[in-house]
């Protein structure tokens, strides 16, 4: 098997869970005291062969399980709470369904073989094995269903057997990047990468635990003087090279995040490698002419690196959202630890593939994965670490900022949005209309800032409604690798139900559905997909008026008067984003400095990257992009009669 899988943990896991799910599977309990089987659960160093034998049922209910754990100094009563943490481990949760326990024997060469009497149970539910692993999100695990050899002495004969291995061609990346070098994990967890669209594993990532974060933290802390003294010239130098690498790898880490999670690959190489680029370069350029030093009478005020960064990144523009906080990092000479998203971290160890190209000293950037609950808390906490950024909900940001207090450690964080697209009485109502539902559902509407309100005169209600329902016809639904698609699946299985969960709160709360609506899009069955959908006549106070629903839903708002759409964009928690469409370009700028959030687009303005890009209110603190951005990273030092 493949080194990843060598840790009796990763097996354990496997082992247990799939015996609680076969001991309390309710269908199978009238069938109990009828048969039983024997389980033989193998774990061989260092090969880490996994097998389940079937044997045919005894004549009596009842059997016994052996199981064949790694080397241990395992004491006799092998299964107490007394005993080693791993055992323990194993059979957390487990001791209800076991009758009887006889005791451990220590057998030659270090293996211990233990038999346990367990509930009876029926052949048909080892059908399930494969079902289980997949549920527990090992599908990228072949299970081979086989026959094992009769062991010596056994009268039963041969016992059906399955065979776990990993799956041909899985990515396997169980190595962090600390120090500038690939390093083993402390721990052994994993977590599987879903192809959203296939709904298949496709890679299997190490977890981190804080032990790793302690290690990465003390390399960044290592690198830091060095990379703070580093002239500007040189950071900006090797902004430039990662800027050019990451455009020479441009396609292939794009179409790797379409596979990790679902954006179209036209729009992933042009939007989710696209502007990295455009970020690295951007700052690699601003150095050229950034003033780290200025006097101010007898003072002399001096901007220096704040220090080591801890980064907590998302997954919707996983590469993006790194680009952001990474390459001002590097640019006011900070040294940081990155965690991104479990869901979409395969961009991240491409990434340091192209850092180690441009030349990036070893320590100056660090990746460790994990868990929030436990890597991103035990970068917020820790002391070596000065600054934390994060991209993500407003709830992940609010525990970010309450677990970094204690350390009263800078935060900065981008959080939820729920924009509004305000429309004027004077727009232009067709390209107004096509391109906010077009824009409102790019990356399957998973965009912080996407503009998921649009507010229109009442009177022009109708005919917005039948724009956005050409304009959502008009939109493919499908293979995230075919040129036509415009929509594809969303990351996870998880945030399709949360979708389709607000798509019918809105339908009964009284919204008028347009388009789209909870069921899957008609011919994909396989793949988190929900169909493209708008509302009208909703109401501000509608859960899908209020609530972020990431995901590609559109609310069209009724309003009567220029004040009034003014005071329902603002009856928001969350200031991220915005739009005005006028023909009267006053009038748009008029409004739109009316509005309180970070961003406004003026009569569909483009993107531009050179502009600071942060929210007010719940949608965060702080600013990405442009010399603001920069700021974040620097502390400000008065050397007081420096210029006497």
């Amino acid at each position: 098997m493949s080194q990843y899988y060598r840790d009796a943990d990763h097996l354990y896991e496997i082992y247990g869970y799939f015996l609680d799910k076969v001991l309390h599977d309710e269908k199978i309990g009238p069938k109990m005291a009828k048969a039983g089987i024997i389980i033989r659960f193998i774990y061989t160093d260092p090969d880490c062969e996994v097998t389940i034998d079937l044997k045919n049922p005894p004549a009596k209910p009842g059997s016994y399980g052996t199981y064949y754990l790694g080397p241990t100094d395992l004491k006799e009563d092998v299964w107490s709470r007394q005993s080693a943490d791993h055992s323990h481990r194993f059979w957390h949760g487990l001791e209800n369904p076991i009758a009887a326990v006889t005791r451990g024997k220590v057998k030659q060469g270090g293996k211990i073989t233990a038999m346990l009497k367990l509930l009876p149970v029926v052949k048909p539910t080892f059908a399930r094995f494969p079902e289980i692993l997949h549920e527990m999100g090992y599908a990228d695990l072949v299970v081979t269903k086989g026959k094992a050899a009769a062991k010596p002495g056994d009268a039963r004969g041969p016992a059906a057997a399955w065979s776990v291995k990993p799956k041909a061609g899985m990515i396997v990346r169980d190595r962090f990047y600390i120090g500038g070098k690939w390093v083993a994990p402390h721990g052994a967890k994993s977590v599987a990468i879903i192809n959203p669209y296939t709904e298949e594993a496709i890679a299997r990532v190490a977890m981190a635990d804080s032990g790793d974060v302690d290690r990465a933290v003390a390399e960044a802390r290592s690198a830091f003087g060095p990379w703070s003294a580093t002239p500007a010239a040189e950071r900006a130098a090797i902004l430039k090279r990662i800027s050019e690498a990451l455009a020479s790898h441009q396609d292939e880490i794009g179409d790797t995040i379409s596979r990790e999670m679902g954006m179209p690959s036209v729009w992933s190489r042009m939007i989710q490698v696209g502007l990295p680029v455009a970020t690295f370069a951007s700052f690699a350029q601003m150095l050229e002419d950034h003033r780290f030093e200025s006097p101010m009478g007898t003072t002399q005020i001096v901007k220096e690196p704040i220090g080591v960064c801890g980064f907590v990144t998302p997954w919707n523009y996983p590469l993006h959202q790194i680009a952001g906080k990474v390459a001002p990092a590097l640019a006011a000479g900070c040294t940081m630890v990155l965690k991104p998203s479990t869901l979409a971290p395969l961009n991240a160890f491409l990434l340091v593939e192209v850092l180690q190209e441009a030349g990036l000293p070893p320590g100056v950037f660090n990746l460790v994965c994990g868990a929030g609950s436990q890597v991103g808390r035990a970068l917020c906490t820790h002391a070596d670490i000065d600054m934390v950024s994060i991209t993500g909900s407003t709830a992940s940001g609010i525990e970010v900022a309450r677990s970094a207090a204690d350390t009263v450690k800078r935060v900065t964080l981008e959080l939820g949005g729920k924009s509004a697209n305000i429309l004027l009485a004077d727009a232009d109502c067709q390209t107004a209309v096509t391109k906010g539902v077009y824009d409102c559902f790019l990356n399957s509407g998973q965009t912080c800032s996407a503009l998921t309100r649009m507010l229109v005169p009442r009177q022009m209600q109708d005919a917005v409604v039948d724009i956005a329902r050409q304009a959502v016809a008009s939109m493919v639904v499908g293979d995230p690798f075919a040129p036509e698609t415009y929509i594809g699946p969303l990351v996870s299985g998880e945030q399709r139900e949360s979708v389709r969960g607000y798509i019918r709160n809105g339908i009964d709360q009284g919204a008028r559905l347009v388009a789209g609506g909870p069921e899957p899009p008609e011919g994909q069955e396989r793949g988190f997909f929900v169909k493209p959908t708008v509302f009208a006549e909703v109401k501000p106070q509608m859960t899908i008026a209020r609530e972020e629903i990431f995901g590609p839903v559109l609310s069209i708002l009724p309003y009567n008067t220029e004040q009034e759409a003014v005071a329902m964009a603002n009856d928001s928690p969350y200031g991220l984003s915005g739009a005005v469409w006028s023909a009267d370009l006053d009038r748009a700028r008029r409004v739109a400095r009316q509005l309180r959030t970070g961003q406004v687009f003026i009569n569909g303005a483009g993107f531009d990257i050179n502009a600071p890009f942060g929210g007010y209110k719940q949608s965060g603190n702080g600013r990405e992009r442009s010399c603001y951005g920069l700021e974040e990273f620097l502390e400000i030092k008065a050397l007081i009669g420096h210029n006497s």
